[in-house]
């Protein structure tokens, strides 16, 4: 490719992201741990992954709940983990740090697993329990576990498994559509449900049920909840209140109506540079006052191609990490969020381009062996 001032008149018009052209070019997609960053990822230790339904990331690892296991990212290296003996096959549904060096892992139909991040085993727990095989969320508390079984929520000793019978107001068949839970401290914990807002505080042994309709107006119901820093996150499909516990205050930040999302909301992530990244079928970020696809990586994150994110977490190098239904992981540098892919609409524009330059009317303009074209220096 060659660089030079162009003067051309009769270009068809494309579009481009950014000034970073030449980097965009010159990039090579195999640089990063996690392999094809753009493609996706979508084998680990050889094994396909099938739907990716969680990430954890601690330090330096990067753990991997699939419908086809578990797996372990470290590097450029990924390993499978074996932690159910069991003959029993199920869905991972839920990777959970806990607050003793372990890991905990739900596999929804078989168990509850807790596996040391220092040994690498991992063992069942509460075997003698009903309730660990309908686990679909944990979250650890001090000395207690809080439990989404979907349609009810329990709170369990963490030593013996036990149901505790002052939380039975949100038990089975009390709640629904408990599919998300966040700890604000090691004493209390929010989980998401049909209706309600559940806070449940293990200390004062409590349960406060916040109503949507008159905490939460703007939403029909509530799709996932997240605690970061002093923010909590509580999303539906309408868009997304944070509220600050330091000043008791919330607002409401709605999808941009050019936005595509009809999506339920899975998850909300607020990166190391206080970005908020919001999974709603696609990837969207706050800007301002709305919701809105992301100014980066287009087509890519716009395309029909990626309409089922399912988590949002970042590594230690700050590389944002995705989870696709369709296309796997897909990680993306500090580099690839100051990029847009060359492009026609939704489609990648894929013609060798041969020179590269800039016209009389400071048009940026790319020479291709089907023609010239003028690209968009906003998208």
């Amino acid at each position: 490719m060659r660089i030079k001032t162009l003067g051309i008149i009769g270009c068809a018009k494309h579009s481009l992201g950014s000034f970073l052209i030449v980097f965009l070019f010159l990039f090579d997609n195999n640089a990063y741990a996690f392999g094809n960053t753009l493609d996706g990822k979508t084998k680990f230790a050889g094994t396909p992954s099938g739907i990716i339904r969680d990430i954890e990331v601690v330090k330096e690892s990067t753990f991997i709940a699939s419908e086809n296991g578990v797996f372990h990212l470290l590097g450029g290296r990924s390993e499978s983990i074996d932690f159910n003996q069991t003959k029993i096959n199920g869905t991972v549904s839920d990777l959970s740090l806990g607050l003793n060096g372990n890991l905990w892992i739900v596999e929804y139909g078989v168990g509850v697993f807790s596996y040391d991040l220092e040994s690498g085993v991992a063992t069942q727990q509460f075997t003698n329990e009903k309730w660990p095989k309908y686990a679909w969320k944990i979250q650890e508390l001090e000395g207690s576990l809080v439990v989404s079984l979907i349609q009810g929520v329990i709170v369990a000793d963490l030593r013996t498994g036990k149901i505790q019978g002052w939380a039975d107001e949100i038990g089975v068949g009390k709640v629904y559509k408990a599919f998300s839970i966040s700890a604000q401290n090691n004493v209390t914990a929010y989980v998401s449900s049909e209706e309600h807002l559940l806070k449940i505080d293990v200390a004062g042994r409590t349960v406060d049920r916040l109503p949507v309709k008159t905490v939460f107006p703007e939403l029909a119901s509530i799709n996932t909840v997240s605690i970061s820093k002093e923010f909590m996150f509580v999303g539906g499909r309408e868009g997304l209140y944070i509220h600050n516990f330091k000043t008791e205050t919330k607002s409401f930040f709605p999808f941009e109506k050019t936005s595509k999302s009809a999506y339920a909301m899975s998850d909300v992530y607020l990166s190391s540079n206080n970005d908020v990244y919001v999974a709603a079928g696609g990837l969207f970020e706050l800007k301002g006052d709305v919701l809105k696809e992301p100014n980066f990586m287009a087509p890519l994150l716009s395309s029909e191609e990626i309409k089922s994110i399912t988590r949002i977490r970042e590594t230690q190098s700050k590389e944002l990490l995705l989870a696709s239904s369709q296309l796997g992981l897909i990680s993306l540098s500090s580099t690839h969020q100051s990029i847009n892919l060359v492009h026609a609409g939704d489609t990648v524009f894929r013609s060798n381009i041969q020179e590269f330059g800039i016209n009389e009317h400071s048009d940026f303009i790319v020479k291709t062996r089907k023609g010239n074209l003028v690209l968009d220096k906003e998208t």
